[in-house]
């Protein structure tokens, strides 16, 4: 019996906010496309194979349990906006699709995952701590805009449609194989919440929600340097789904015996027994709203323009910190350098560390034309040229336009 890491994070494999770094209000007209992807757990190649199913080796498998954390993460992050000013009012609209897929767990449960839970015959392996959260939703919204001499400064209020909500959480629990298989036991005290599955089509409106935000820059912190700071806070709100969502709660024990399941059979076979024949006998579903806080996120930076001589280096850098509320997300720090490539191009390295994984490198640029604003950024350059040693895959554009 082999229990793969994509059998137990299935709920993973929806696309799901990204990690650009909004150093400047949006411009008139703004489109903006945000990905990210990664793990302190699992290299890239390993992710790959688990959105897009393809096969995973003994030499995959031992490579990733090197990579073990003591607390592990994985997730998915995706966001697409497009923004525009109305008129000559100090107003903008703002519309957004958001997906989010996280998770969190203990090491044992992922070393499980990978290797098999004949590995761990004759122990017990813990489920506590373990967290998952997977949430899909538009947003409408308007953001206000007001001029101060320190800097703008932004709120905005949005109204979100309802997708897909689907949340885990193990306080505590366990899972024993005895020797040669004779017995399996599983303890759990849990909780798990699901939105209707009957509306799952491309854009279900399983319920709605409320959110908002602000953001406030200050242009000239300091007199004799040029030196700005931001700090923002986005989608800070709730989504309540439907009462036809469900509810399963858990706290007991369950055994299995040989004669309860066939060794032959296939593993998938098994969890399904597990999870659904006989969970569902003693904890059965039951249709309950579903109400959560958004996956907010909170932004602050700082950037220093020394204005530099040198052809190239221009001795100008932003550094932050941002916070996303998810399962499994750390503190991200970044730090960037910016170069001149020519006056109306811009090239920037980063760097930095958290999120779903360690210390990440990226590269960026930036361009200038006329009216017309251009910016693309890879976040995790790592996880590119080297996905069986490192993992992380972010990617954002935007194109701006001013009147």
């Amino acid at each position: 019996m082999r229990t793969r890491l994509g059998l137990i994070l299935i709920l993973l494999s929806s696309q799901g906010y990204a990690q650009w770094i909004q150093e400047k209000p949006a411009e008139d007209v703004e489109l903006r496309s945000e990905t990210y992807a990664n793990s302190n757990t699992v290299n890239q190649h390993f992710i790959n194979a688990l959105f897009f199913e393809l096969e995973v080796d003994e030499q995959d498998i031992e490579q990733n349990l090197k990579r073990i954390r003591s607390n592990a993460s994985l997730g998915v992050i995706s966001m697409h906006s497009l923004s525009a000013k109305l008129g000559r009012l100090p107003l903008s609209l703002n519309i957004a699709d958001h997906r989010y897929a996280a998770f969190q767990g203990p090491v044992e449960l992922i070393s499980m995952a990978l290797q098999g839970n004949a590995a761990f015959e004759g122990d017990t392996v813990t489920l506590e701590n373990t967290k998952y959260h997977i949430q899909a939703f538009q947003e409408i919204g308007l953001s206000y805009f007001f001029e101060q001499s320190s800097g703008p400064l932004c709120f905005n209020v949005s109204y979100l449609n309802a997708g897909i909500g689907e949340f885990g959480s193990i306080r505590s629990g366990g899972f024993y194989t005895a020797s040669l298989g004779s017995e399996l036991w599983l303890k759990l005290d849990a909780d798990f919440l699901s939105s209707d599955t009957l509306s799952r089509q491309l854009l279900p409106s399983n319920g709605h929600g409320f959110s908002i935000g602000f953001r406030k820059d200050w242009t000239q912190l300091s007199k004799e340097h040029d030196l700005g700071a931001f700090v923002s806070v986005q989608n800070l709100g709730f989504i309540c789904w439907r009462s036809s969502s469900t509810h399963r709660s858990i706290d007991r024990q369950y055994r299995l015996s040989p004669f309860d399941y066939d060794l032959s059979n296939t593993e998938s076979e098994i969890i399904q027994f597990v999870l659904q024949d006989t969970i569902d006998s003693y904890a059965p579903e039951r249709n309950k709203a579903l109400n959560r806080l958004t996956p907010f996120r909170l932004d602050v930076g700082i950037r220093h323009e020394a204005h530099s001589t040198h052809a190239v280096w221009k001795n100008n850098r932003a550094f932050g910190a941002q916070y996303i509320y998810l399962a499994g997300y750390a503190p991200r720090f970044w730090y960037r350098e910016y170069f001149s490539l020519s006056s109306q191009l811009e090239a920037f390295a980063s760097t930095g560390f958290g999120g779903f994984g360690s210390v990440f490198l990226g590269l960026g640029m930036r361009a200038e034309l006329d009216k017309i604003t251009l910016a693309g950024n890879i976040s995790n350059i790592e996880g590119m040229l080297l996905p069986n040693q490192t993992a992380g895959l972010g990617a954002s554009f935007q194109i701006s336009y001013s009147f």
